[in-house]
C-alpha cells in the first residue's frame, strides 16, 4: 500500500505539533528580546540623557560661581592667577552648555537653556568691566558695577535651580514609566509564556491522542483475536495517516483469518464425517472378514471330509494304475466332460 500523502500524514503532524512549539518559543524569546531592549534603551536614555543634563546644569551654576569667585579674588588682591580661573571657568561653562544643548531635546527646556546663556553672557561682560575697571584702579566703577550683577547671579541661580528641578521631575516621570513598562512587560513575557505552555501542552495531548488512542484500540484487538475471538475484529479508525493504513491492513487480516478458520473448520467437519465413514466401513469389513473366515474354515473341514470319503478313496486306487492313467490324460486332450465308469 502506498504511503499517505499530503498534510494528514504522522510525519507531518509530528512536524506541526514540534514546530507550533518551536514557534511559540522563539515568539517568546524576540518578545523578551524586543522588550527588554526597549527598557534597556529607556533607562539608557534616562541615564544618559536626564540625569547627565541635571549634573551639567549644576556644572553651569558651579562654573557662574566660580567667575564670581574668581572676579572677587581678583578685586581683592589683584592676583592675574584669579583672571586666568576666571577665563577657565567661563570655558567650562561654555562646554557644559554646548553638552546641554545636545542632550537637551525639549522646546521649553531649549528656552530656560537659552535664557540661562544671556544670563551668563551678561554677567561676563559685566566682569570684564569689573576687570578693566580694576586694572585702570577706578574703585568707585567696579564697586557701582558689582552692585548690578547681583540680581543678574540670583536671577542664574534661581533660573539654573528651577531648571534642575524640572529636569529631575522629568527624570522621575521617565523612571517610572520605564518601572510601569517593565511591570508590563513582565506580564506580556508571563502571559507570552503561560500561552505557549499551555498551546503546547494541548498540541502534545492533540499529537498523543491522534497515536495512541488507534495504538491501543489495535492492541485491544489483537488481544482479542490472541485469545481466539474472532467474532467481531474490525477496527474503526478515521485516520487519514499510517496508523489508518496499518489499521486498514489489521482488518484486512483479520477479515482473512476469520476466512480461513471457517474453510478449516468446515474440512474439518469434512474430515471427521469421513472418518466416520471409513469407520463404519472398517467395522463392516471385519465382520466380513470373520464371515469370510468362518467360511474357509467350514470349506476346510469339508474338505478333509470329502478326502477320506470312499469314493475318492477308489478313484485314487483306480488312477494309480499306469493304463487308466493314459486314458485319462488322452481323454483330458479330446476336452471330455465326462469320464466312463471302469468297472473295477
Amino acid at each position: 500500500m502506498s504511503s499517505p500523502q499530503g498534510k494528514f500524514t504522522l510525519k507531518y503532524k509530528l512536524y506541526g505539533g514540534f514546530g507550533l512549539i518551536l514557534i511559540l518559543l522563539m515568539i517568546v524569546a524576540f518578545s523578551s528580546y524586543f522588550y527588554l531592549s526597549k527598557v534597556n534603551n529607556s533607562y539608557t536614555h534616562l541615564l544618559m540623557n536626564k540625569s547627565k543634563s541635571v549634573q551639567l546644569i549644576k556644572d553651569l551654576r558651579v562654573a557662574v560661581e566660580r567667575e564670581r569667585a574668581s572676579i572677587n579674588e581678583y578685586l581683592v588682591n589683584g592676583d592675574e592667577g584669579s583672571l586666568a580661573s576666571f577665563e577657565a571657568a567661563r570655558g567650562e561653562f561654555g562646554t557644559a552648555l554646548q553638552q546641554l544643548k545636545v542632550l537637551i531635546t525639549d522646546r521649553d527646556d531649549k528656552q530656560i537653556l537659552a535664557g540661562l546663556d544671556l544670563l551668563q553672557e551678561h554677567y561676563s561682560s559685566t566682569a570684564l568691566q569689573v576687570i578693566e575697571s580694576k586694572k585702570q584702579n577706578n574703585t568707585a566703577e567696579y564697586l557701582e558695577i558689582i552692585q548690578t550683577q547681583g540680581p543678574v547671579l540670583n536671577k542664574f541661580s534661581s533660573t539654573a535651580e528651577r531648571f534642575v528641578k524640572l529636569q529631575e521631575e522629568a527624570l522621575a516621570l521617565e523612571a517610572a514609566a520605564t518601572l510601569e513598562e517593565v511591570s508590563g512587560i513582565k506580564v506580556l513575557v508571563l502571559v507570552l509564556t503561560g500561552a505557549a505552555l499551555v498551546l503546547g501542552a494541548i498540541a502534545s495531548i492533540l499529537i498523543s491522542r491522534a497515536i495512541l488512542n488507534p495504538i491501543r484500540k489495535l492492541q485491544q484487538m489483537a488481544s482479542r483475536i490472541a485469545e481466539g475471538d474472532l467474532r467481531d475484529t474490525s477496527v474503526d479508525i478515521k485516520n487519514k495517516d499510517e496508523i489508518g493504513q496499518l489499521a486498514a491492513a489489521f482488518n484486512n487480516m483479520a477479515n482473512h483469518l476469520r476466512e480461513l478458520i471457517r474453510e478449516v473448520g468446515y474440512n474439518a467437519e469434512q474430515v471427521a464425517a469421513s472418518s466416520e465413514q471409513l469407520t463404519a466401513s472398517a467395522e463392516q469389513t471385519g465382520q466380513a472378514t470373520e464371515h469370510v473366515a468362518l467360511i474357509t474354515e467350514k470349506l476346510a473341514e469339508g474338505a478333509q471330509t470329502q478326502v477320506n470319503s470312499p469314493v475318492l478313496i477308489w478313484c485314487r486306487r483306480w488312477m494309480e494304475k499306469p493304463r487308466r492313467l493314459r486314458i485319462v490324460l488322452s481323454m483330458s486332450k479330446s476336452r471330455w466332460t465326462m469320464l466312463p465308469i471302469w468297472p473295477l
